[in-house]
């Protein structure tokens, strides 16, 4: 927005806080409240392009007006089945990847399906927002139980990671912590605060969940649970379902794969050279480096970058290698 209002020569300031937006142009202020809603990739593109077409003057302002309104109104690119369908994909390949079999790919697609059914219930019973951590965790955690119980012994820990690493605030710590090295420390604290407790609402999911199925518990899988997928194809596919899971456009594709890549690949080599803690830093740092030259070069807004690569926890997942099996 400043970037707009540089190119449109208007003298405005902007100020993020944790659930509100202070924009001051010329002499008006105005506070407007924010609302996150579901993942929209491909509309926040097409937000970009539209203010940088009105920012170039190859649109006028009302004309920006009409297709802002546009933008807004217009459908989700992919409905709710295709969604679903796309997040249980996602977790069980997910689930491969991290060194699973065909039984922890099951179950944590299961659990992928509970994460993304609970947005409609979520719309029905606006209650249930402030319980998605804790009730996907419990849920998911029965869930995973109940199908080693119909196919055999797995690894619950490892089918319940992959059913859940889109609910890990990956992207909610990695905002806040950009605010708090911008100066922005109301935002950035309560951002740091708000994964801390979706964090400690999962633990507590688990141990709820665990809870809930200690009688029915089957014995977990050990041993070596390799599979002969190639890691490049199993993350191929991992970007194709964050496309459809995160609404992004399709052409987006190989920017969400390399910035995956680089989280994977950047945080394991970095924990080989630096040891687990700082192989994260090193993950997350390659991921901003790749998102921000994207935007620079590429003209495209800084998520679908690093939205896919820091909301799956890629990094923390493969710099800390004592939780894999």
């Amino acid at each position: 927005m400043a970037r707009f209002a540089a190119q449109t020569n208007l003298r405005a300031e902007f100020y993020a806080l944790p659930t509100a937006l202070v924009a001051c142009v010329g002499d008006n202020t105005r506070v407007v409240p924010t609302d996150a809603g579901p993942p929209r990739l491909d509309q926040l593109q097409d937000l970009t392009d539209l203010a940088e077409r009105v920012g170039s003057a190859r649109l006028t302002a009302a004309a920006g007006r009409v297709a802002l309104r546009e933008v807004l109104a217009g459908p989700p690119r992919y409905d709710f089945l295709t969604q679903a369908a796309g997040m249980a994909g996602m977790t069980g390949t997910a689930a491969l990847f991290l060194g699973g079999r065909w039984q922890e790919a099951l179950a944590a697609a299961v659990v992928g399906l509970l994460v993304a059914g609970w947005g409609p219930l979520t719309a029905r019973f606006q209650r249930l927002g402030s319980l998605f951590e804790l009730g996907v965790t419990t849920a998911g955690a029965v869930a995973v139980a109940v199908v080693g119980l119909a196919v055999g012994p797995l690894a619950p820990e490892l089918a319940l990671l992959a059913g859940l690493i889109v609910v890990l605030p990956g992207f909610t710590l990695t905002t806040a912590m950009t605010e708090l090295t911008t100066q922005h420390r109301i935002a950035g604290a309560t951002g740091v605060m708000a994964a801390a407790t979706s964090l400690l609402q999962m633990g507590v999911g688990v141990a709820l969940g665990g809870r809930l199925v200690a009688g029915i518990q089957t014995t977990a899988m050990t041993g070596d649970m390799a599979h002969p997928i190639p890691e490049v194809l199993l993350l191929a596919a991992i970007a194709s379902f964050f496309v459809v899971v995160l609404s992004a456009r399709p052409r987006d594709l190989p920017l969400v794969f390399i910035a995956c890549g680089a989280a994977v690949y950047g945080a394991r080599w970095g924990a080989q050279i630096l040891g687990p803690e700082l192989g994260l830093a090193a993950g997350a740092l390659i991921v901003t480096v790749v998102g921000n030259l994207a935007t620079r070069y590429l003209s495209v807004p800084l998520r679908p970058a690093m939205c896919p690569a820091s909301s799956s926890s890629f990094p923390a997942v493969w710099a800390f290698e004592p939780y894999r099996p």
